[in-house]
């Protein structure tokens, strides 16, 4: 008997309520609904809390102390029931048939443990003309190894181990050379199903990424060094 995918998506919000709502319609309007949508309201000190509130009788909300999108996410994780789980920043959109499509490309390749796929850039219209200028955004849509593009089985983070706090703008690049290391087996759909936000608050600065970068890429040369070797056969 075969049992029906179930779906939780997860949405850490962190001082986005220029953007939430955006956000959370475009993930409420999915042809294919998902099961559940966590949203923890991570301490903002904005209004996003007010924005929130409107969608608690569709979403699970849970505000509470800031602690890091990492804990965050981490702490959604555990939360959720479905069998696959989904994330999406508070400030990026998916398409509306994000969720139906790599579904249905996952029934159709059962041995996949995840799911990614293209992704569009787009500048923050609300910014001041000069801002928006002095943003470099990508005019061609690009593979999306990110976070809000996956769509995961839950028990694959069982392999994987989940998202490490000691890292702020290279979580995922450790959580994924962390996942490739263990042989989580995933596709690239060439759709673009995500669209991710520029502004001012989404750019890290050049320094801290460098830095952790430089400790993922150690830290998975060691991994590399301990790995087993491939038997001949």
């Amino acid at each position: 008997m075969t049992v029906s995918p179930t779906v939780s998506v997860i949405i850490p919000a962190y001082n986005a309520g220029r953007y939430v709502v955006e956000c959370l319609e475009s993930v409420l309007t999915q042809t294919r609904l998902p099961t559940e949508v966590i949203v923890i309201n991570d301490g903002s000190t904005d209004d996003t809390l007010e924005w929130l509130l409107p969608f608690a009788d569709r979403v699970w909300l849970h505000s509470r102390e800031n602690r890091g999108v990492c804990q965050t996410l981490n702490e959604a994780i555990g939360y959720a029931s479905g069998n696959l789980i989904a994330f999406i920043d508070a400030d990026d959109r998916w398409e509306p048939h994000k969720l139906a499509r790599q579904l249905e490309y996952m029934a159709q390749n059962p041995a996949l443990d995840a799911c990614f796929s293209y992704i569009k850039q787009f500048v923050s219209p609300d910014l001041p003309a000069p801002v928006r200028a002095s943003i470099a955004c990508p005019a061609e849509a690009q593979p999306g190894w990110s976070k809000i593009t996956l769509l995961i089985r839950r028990d694959a983070f069982a392999r994987t181990g989940l998202f490490d706090p000691a890292y702020h703008t290279g979580d995922f690049i450790e959580w994924f050379t962390r996942a490739k290391h263990v042989g989580l087996c995933y596709a690239m759909l060439p759709d673009v199903l995500a669209h991710r936000r520029l502004h001012r608050n989404g750019l890290a600065s050049q320094t801290q990424h460098q830095h952790e970068f430089a400790q993922i890429l150690k830290a998975h040369l060691e991994r590399q060094k301990t790995k087993a070797p491939q038997q001949e056969p």
